[in-house]
């Protein structure tokens, strides 16, 4: 396994690909509907109902079987970290090397994010999506985040923009999800909706990207231009001006790489 951060169960790891690989479609979505808890966030494991439901499942998976994992933790090519035994205790020796590896500390929540996420994950707004999730208690509530991503495929899975089109607000996405059930993927758009809703954090958030369409990307609550730097012009003018200069950060890799403040 390749123990990294993950936007929802926590960590990866081979605890996590043996636990949901072995899970039956059911079992997957039932698991995944937990990422609707707060609880549950990138390098989140105390009290991750999804972090939970994986060790639950590995335990009976594992009972009366002696099962290893070897687990490491990747630097670019280099392995920075790596750990043998049980999976679930492999994983967990291993976090304070992905905080190592992965996480970035801010000075304080920035007033203006901008996260580039090249291919594979810039490859579609679903997938390019994921830098916002790791990267959301990096900016202040009524900041700024700058998404640049090619998007060649475009906005990617249809009901991921169903949802967002059926909900115009956090509290209206969470009451479609319960009156329809939940379905995989819907936990993006409500916490998409929990980022942007003005009642919720009312973050500002610029697509950078020629391949999304235009009202495409206001239904997931972004303003689109065609590159970064109209984007961030942008973004500039939504972040209300103070006393000191706005803190604005830059993080490349941003579907991998985790931003912090160091209060945090």
């Amino acid at each position: 396994g390749s123990v990294e951060p993950h936007y929802f169960a926590g960590i990866t790891g081979a605890h996590k690909t043996l636990a949901i690989g072995c899970l039956s479609f059911d079992g997957v979505q039932a698991n995944h509907a937990a990422a609707l808890d707060p609880a549950s966030g990138v390098l989140a494991i105390a009290d991750n109902p999804v972090f939970d439901g994986i060790a639950e499942h590995l335990r009976r998976l594992s009972a009366g079987r002696r099962v290893l994992a070897f687990d490491h933790v990747l630097s670019g090519e280099r392995v920075a970290a790596a750990e043998l035994g049980p999976p679930l205790e492999t994983a967990l020796r291993l976090v304070p090397a992905v905080r190592d590896v992965y996480v970035r500390p801010t000075p304080r929540p920035a007033d203006i994010l901008h996260l580039r996420v090249p291919p594979p994950l810039g490859r579609d707004l679903y997938q390019a999506d994921k830098a916002l999730k790791n990267a959301h208690a990096a900016v202040r509530p009524g900041g700024a985040i700058v998404l640049e991503a090619e998007c060649s495929g475009g906005v990617g899975p249809s009901a991921f923009l169903d949802l967002l089109r059926a909900a115009a607000s956090y509290d209206d996405a969470l009451r479609e999800v319960r009156r329809r059930g939940y379905r995989l993927g819907d936990h993006k758009a409500v916490k998409l909706r929990d980022l942007t809703d003005p009642r919720r954090r009312g973050v500002h958030v610029a697509l950078a990207s020629a391949n999304v369409d235009d009202d495409d990307a206001r239904t997931a609550g972004m303003e689109r231009f065609d590159d970064a730097p109209a984007a961030i012009a942008w973004a500039a003018q939504r972040v209300a001006a103070d006393s000191r200069p706005p803190l604005c950060v830059r993080v490349e890799d941003a579907g991998v790489v985790i931003p912090r403040p160091a209060e945090a």
